[in-house]
């Protein structure tokens, strides 16, 4: 348990500013759903749920777990993507190398720490490829502290997302991405004809596909046969008008059913990888 923290002084004082405007709309709700709030802020767009109870959260807007996933996916599909190995292939070698029939989290840790420590050697600090081997490593170190806690590893994940924002907040990096997304709106829409840059694409392409794996995760979990669970065309179909209305929500469009179940496999894949 760490120290308690000190209480600050009486005048130890210091707003975070930005210009971003904040949009903020309440709509009456009925019964225990008391409101729906629709929020925009730069980058950000929210729209959720109020309930009387002040100790329950809509899933539509708050979602860390989410973020994780998404982020879990991406950096083992890049480390595959420039030729090194995939923190998957990082514990087969463990496993491979270990005296025991199963090596130790101990163990495995060691090992990932090295990992991480070849690649900063070979590609430096700062290189992406050692950004998401390190996040692996981290990850992986934090929830075996948390001894496989799925209340404790929930608490983490949310920790972590409200550390995100902060840190964007307090250091005005929400606000010069908000600045440059809106230079480059403004560069796109003075130039008719032309495909939205190449960075808006990758963004939004990455937000589409982690609103498909969050789909597929609340589908999963409720699903008992394995054989539904890992076929892309059948969960496809289940969850299509789901993906398609958050897809809505976010402004991102709508996807068809072929190139969801496309994205899928790949979803499926590093889900049945990670269980």
């Amino acid at each position: 348990m760490p120290d308690q923290l000190e209480a600050p002084d009486d005048d130890d004082s210091a707003e975070i500013r930005s210009s971003l405007t904040h949009e903020f709309k309440r709509e009456p709700g009925k019964g225990s759903h008391l409101a729906t709030i629709t929020e925009g802020r730069g980058l950000r767009r929210a729209r959720w749920i109020q309930y009387d109870d002040p100790n329950v959260e809509d899933p539509i807007a708050f979602d860390p777990a989410g973020t994780h996933a998404l982020l879990f996916m991406a950096a083992n599909r890049h480390l595959r993507a420039v030729g090194e190995m995939d923190y998957f292939a990082v514990l087969d070698t463990c496993e491979k190398l270990s005296k025991e029939d199963y090596p130790s989290s101990e163990q495995l840790s060691a090992h990932l720490q090295m990992w991480v420590a070849g690649l900063q050697a070979r590609k430096g600090s700062l290189s992406v490829d050692t950004i998401a081997a390190r996040f692996l490593q981290s990850q992986d170190r934090l929830f075996a502290l948390l001894n496989e806690s799925k209340e404790m590893q929930e608490s983490a994940t949310a920790y972590a997302d409200a550390w995100h924002w902060l840190h964007m907040e307090l250091y005005g990096e929400h606000e010069l991405a908000a600045n440059a997304e809106a230079a480059e709106r403004s560069a796109a829409k003075a130039s008719a004809g032309r495909a939205e840059g190449p960075k808006a694409q990758k963004r939004n392409g990455a937000l589409r596909l982690a609103i498909m794996a969050t789909e597929y995760k609340k589908y999963a979990a409720n699903e008992k046969s394995r054989t539904r669970r890992i076929s892309a065309k059948n969960i496809a179909s289940q969850i299509l008008v789901a993906v398609n209305s958050a897809l809505a929500r976010s402004g991102l469009g709508s996807v068809k059913i072929t190139t969801l179940e496309k994205r899928l496999i790949t979803i499926i894949k590093d889900a049945e990888r990670k269980r």
